[in-house]
């Protein structure tokens, strides 16, 4: 909940919003009391608006940049940064803590990912 209230923060009420990009669960800390907070923001981008849309700061070259497990598929694709990119990686964190299961657990070869693992073992 901790995280999500982070998120919500950093996208909802930041001007601008601001998007960590390399959401994992190294990058989550937790204090004294195991209040999780965010930490490491070295890949975090800012998003200016124009009109409806949103545009990043800053563009890489490099392609799609953060632990590859945890970013969106669509950063594949060239798709930039946004705040869609941070809530898929936590639902990631939120699957790995629910089913024990890394993104990269050895079980998950021939096109079956964590997302498939829940989909046919959990929501039956």
């Amino acid at each position: 909940m901790d995280i999500a209230s982070a998120l919500d923060y950093q996208h909802n009420h930041c001007m601008p919003p601001i998007v960590h990009c390399d959401l994992k669960p190294s990058n989550i800390l937790l204090d004294d009391d195991m209040g999780a907070h965010l930490a490491d923001f070295g890949l975090a981008k800012f998003l200016h608006s124009l009109g409806n849309s949103c545009h990043n700061s800053s563009t890489s070259l490099l392609g799609p940049r953060g632990s590859i497990v945890y970013i969106a598929p669509e950063y594949d694709f060239g798709s930039k940064p946004s705040t869609e990119g941070d809530v898929y990686s936590y639902k990631i964190i939120i699957l790995e803590m629910m089913t024990g299961r890394l993104p990269t657990d050895k079980m998950f070869t021939n096109g079956l990912d964590l997302h498939k693992y829940v989909e046919n073992d959990f929501l039956k």
